[in-house]
């Protein structure tokens, strides 16, 4: 159900949230302790479950479980996750390409088309 005023969210409060963001139709939660967590609208795979599904309670993203996030942003349909090593990992839907799957992958790996329709590898080692 919609909700029309702001309502307490007891479920994020024994997360320990040190961190949200909010997309157009899903979120997402950083703990304390660097563990992310996402909910909302999975239909591109941008809760990053390795489905499709929706979530309408926070869950834990296994891909990422054994690294210390500590900055996520949801866009649209996708969602982006910097960790304490400075790797940067994205899931969802990839406008510039065809659908690149469900699960986090590492940016390094990432391509996108530019303007021209050639393409070339987007590679980001560190955010110094």
């Amino acid at each position: 159900n919609d909700l029309l005023i702001p309502t307490h969210s007891k479920v994020l409060d024994e997360l320990s949230v040190s961190y949200l963001s909010a997309g157009f139709n899903h979120s997402a939660v950083i703990t304390t302790n660097g563990k992310l967590y996402t909910f909302g609208n999975g239909m591109y795979g941008q809760l990053g479950h390795g489905d499709q599904e929706k979530q309408t309670t926070p869950k834990l993203v296994k891909t990422l479980s054994d690294k210390f996030v500590y900055l996520v942003e949801c866009g649209n349909s996708h969602t982006l996750a910097v960790c304490k090593d400075q790797s940067i990992y994205h899931w969802g839907k990839n406008f510039h390409k065809p659908y690149p799957g469900n699960s986090p992958q590492s940016l390094r790996q990432y391509t996108r088309s530019r303007k021209d329709g050639a393409t070339s590898p987007a590679v980001l080692n560190s955010l110094q």
